[in-house]
């Protein structure tokens, strides 16, 4: 939602008060955000119930998940749960994959995988990479790995790093697909890419060490293992520390930094 000034507010509130139900919606949002207006939950709760119960779809999809989290009003896993439904039946596409991961894990409801299958599935038919993502997962899960390479791959290529970091370790042990280096080493650095962390270290490794048949590149190896403990991968920095100590990998020697990542690494952040 775009900046409101103070006159566009009192517009919306306006047409909220008139039972408008997008205007109800922006303004539970507004509330939500707590950037064009004071943060309040209880507000935001308020209005977008009322969006929601105007049988507005997006209404319904931001008031469930107050309802999930329980802001601005007790936490209810099951009355999501059914706003969740209402919102997906309607087409609302984050309602499909947030009611799909109820189902997955359980809540608000007992585990359904199949039920979970199908509403990730719906979500995926329409382009959201998390459905995606989690359908990859969930087959992952259930042994098919086939399927969960299939899932994988299309999340990887939508732009999920995690699903294109999972195809890398599908190739890497050869599960759903042939085992393959190359194509191994392709998806990981796709996920790295992509700002996966434990790609960029797998990427480090591979250039490091000759792994996944690369060939030794290391100073790329010790870029990508900067990158993978900048983003917080501990054992990136562990790394990184001795190539700071012993100047390896591209590095001058340097003590102080070296000392800084060995830290980092021991606070595990």
């Amino acid at each position: 939602m775009s900046e409101l000034n103070e006159e566009e507010i009192e517009i919306l509130q306006g047409q909220a008060d008139s039972g408008d139900p997008e205007a109800m919606r922006l303004l539970g949002l507004a509330y939500a955000a707590g950037e064009d207006l004071p943060q309040d939950y209880t507000q935001a709760a308020r209005w977008l119930r009322a969006a929601a119960e105007a049988n507005d779809a997006e209404g319904q999809l931001h008031y469930a998940i107050l309802l999930h989290k329980g802001y601005g009003l007790p936490k209810s896993e099951k009355q999501a749960l059914a706003w969740y439904k209402k919102a997906a039946e309607q087409g609302q596409v984050a309602a499909m994959h947030n009611l799909g991961a109820m189902y997955y894990e359980g809540q608000g409801t007992a585990v359904q995988p199949e039920a979970a299958i199908y509403w990730f599935g719906r979500a995926a038919e329409q382009g959201y990479a998390d459905a995606m993502f989690h359908l990859g997962v969930l087959y992952e899960q259930l042994g098919d790995y086939p399927k969960a390479a299939h899932w994988y791959a299309q999340a990887g290529e939508n732009g999920h790093a995690d699903g294109a970091f999972s195809m890398g370790v599908l190739y890497t042990d050869g599960r759903g697909v042939p085992q393959h280096d190359e194509y191994a080493y392709e998806w990981f650095l796709h996920a790295a890419e992509l700002g996966n962390r434990r790609a960029m270290f797998n990427v480090a490794l591979a250039l490091g060490t000759g792994k996944l048949s690369r060939e030794l590149d290391l100073k790329a190896s010790g870029q990508w293992l900067k990158r993978a403990a900048e983003a917080g991968h501990t054992d990136a920095m562990e790394v990184l520390a001795t190539a700071l100590e012993q100047g390896q990998l591209g590095f001058f020697p340097d003590p102080v930094q070296a000392e800084y990542w060995k830290s980092r690494a021991a606070q595990g952040s």
